[in-house]
């Protein structure tokens, strides 16, 4: 006799809604699969189980249509994925799922779990899944199925009489090779694309190149998440699944979305030589740090069809970047743009406001350093939040650099419209109107301008910078009213 293997339902909530007043900026930029969720799609594949899988942030579903097709699908497991500022969402979402199909087990895991360790099992969840998901997530299938115990889990948080109990973490996967591609055809492909330099618009995809992280900077939790041994795929087995998505799917753009694409220097010139040698026709593109790419280097990328670069600015004020351990010089970011301009390569940038030390004037030195700079033509400019796990949650909770720690409500973990942390006396609300400021200051040149139309299109752009005016405006004139400020937020634009 036959055990019938589980069916699981694998969905990525929706989670544009976190950016706030940009959330339709946000959605445009970051549409991309959530490959995530694919790879545990492929590795419950592999071992027998039943997979779907829905993206709600593409699909437009209502909560009523989306409980419909939860219980249409009929799976034995539901699968939900969720960083920090979207946790909130997602435990909502889910609280609305158990009061609809309320015997239906619900498995919540990412980054988030992972940084706080599931302390707390929130009601609308069973499970809790520490850790990379792969080997762990089929045997809970089994096991929801009683083909397996609970206890052989690896990484699990789940109630029981006495409480919540813990297994003990598994390793983490040191051959990533042994991880099966991301079932990418489980959910349309059509949905995802994005603006390529030269190319227009194509269908693109998110692909995973490595896994850890061994640098220290204090707003990052990737240690805790993936560990701090840096793990690397082979080339030949990135180039075999890029081959299958441009062949299966026809996707012919590909974000790697690690962290530090080129930290490995040999790798990923081997990687751009197998490229040029197999003559794929693709374009591709990464992030890495200033201080990790080099003229060989990107003149390799650039042949092999590697069209734009994200380097990590984070701060434009030297000792804000010591305090952070970003282990760079504002000399070497100016240098790294500089070079990535003569080799042809398009770049943006990652910037970041009420940091560890943070005051007012180093915020809108970062937001002029970047304008300076004139190879960005894009950069966010993000809300330092404190994120589970990370040196800067520590820090904040012990009152280091100026910051404190106002609220541990996942609700406000924002990086746009939020924040949590006061740093030397700016409040949230103080440094949310240094945010909408500095995006002013950084963008409002011809260059930058005409690369954000071309990106976003007129009038979504027009839109958002007509509403920040608007914001700070009246912002100025309650102020004015209350206190008698001077309008201090026009009074940045001269520097």
């Amino acid at each position: 006799m036959t055990t019938r293997k589980s069916k699981v339902l694998l969905i990525q909530p929706t989670w544009s809604s976190v950016h706030g007043s940009f959330a339709s900026i946000a959605a445009k930029k970051l549409f991309l699969p959530p490959v995530g969720i694919c790879y545990l799609a492929a590795a419950l594949f592999r071992k027998g189980h039943e997979v779907e899988m829905l993206d709600l942030e593409p699909a437009g579903l209502s909560l009523r249509e989306t409980l419909e097709a939860i219980a249409g699908a009929r799976p034995d497991l539901l699968g939900v994925t969720t960083t920090t500022p979207a946790y909130s969402i997602a435990r909502d979402f889910c609280a609305e799922v158990r009061g609809a199909l309320p015997g239906l087990p619900i498995v919540i895991g990412g980054p988030h779990i992972s940084g706080t360790g599931a302390e707390e099992l929130d009601a609308p969840f069973d499970y809790a899944l520490l850790g990379e998901s792969e080997l762990s997530l089929p045997t809970l299938a089994d096991a929801v199925m009683g083909e397996a115990g609970v206890e052989e889990v690896p990484g699990l948080v789940y109630r029981s009489a006495g409480g919540l109990r813990r297994t003990d973490r598994g390793p983490f996967i040191d051959d990533l090779d042994r991880i099966p591609f991301p079932l990418r055809g489980l959910l349309d492909p059509a949905h995802y694309a994005t603006f390529v330099p030269g190319r227009g618009l194509r269908r693109a995809t998110t692909i995973t190149a490595s896994r850890g992280c061994p640098f220290q900077c204090v707003f990052c939790s990737a240690h805790v998440i993936l560990g701090k041994k840096f793990r690397l795929r082979s080339v030949g087995n990135i180039l075999e699944e890029i081959e299958e998505a441009r062949r299966r799917w026809r996707i012919s753009h590909f974000y790697f979305n690690d962290s530090t694409l080129t930290l490995m220097r040999d790798w990923i010139l081997s990687l751009c030589e197998q490229i040029r040698r197999k003559g794929l026709d693709i374009t591709w593109e990464g992030m890495t740090r200033v201080n990790a790419i080099d003229r060989e280097l990107l003149k390799a990328l650039k042949g092999a069809g590697f069209v734009r670069l994200s380097l990590g600015i984070e701060s434009g004020d030297q000792r804000i970047l010591d305090v952070m351990k970003k282990g760079v010089t504002v000399e070497e970011i100016r240098a790294a743009y500089r070079l990535c301009r003569e080799e042809g390569i398009e770049t943006e940038s990652f910037a970041m406001l009420g940091l560890p030390g943070e005051t007012r004037e180093t915020i809108r030195r970062t937001a002029w350093f970047v304008r300076s700079i004139p190879e960005v033509r894009y950069s966010s400019f993000s809300i330092a939040t404190p994120y589970p796990g990370s040196e800067l949650m520590d820090m904040a909770k012990k009152g280091e650099h100026g910051l404190r720690l106002l609220s541990t409500d996942y609700n406000r973990y924002r990086r746009y419209d939020g924040g949590v942390m006061e740093v030397n006396g700016l409040s949230p609300a103080d440094l949310q109107r240094e945010q909408k400021i500095g995006l002013l200051i950084m963008h409002l040149t011809p260059r930058k301008m005409l690369a954000l139309i071309r990106h976003f299109g007129v009038w979504m752009l027009v839109g958002r910078f007509v509403g920040i005016l608007k914001e700070l405006v009246q912002g100025a004139g309650k102020r004015l009213r209350g206190n008698g400020a001077q309008g201090e937020e026009f009074s940045a634009f001269r520097k």
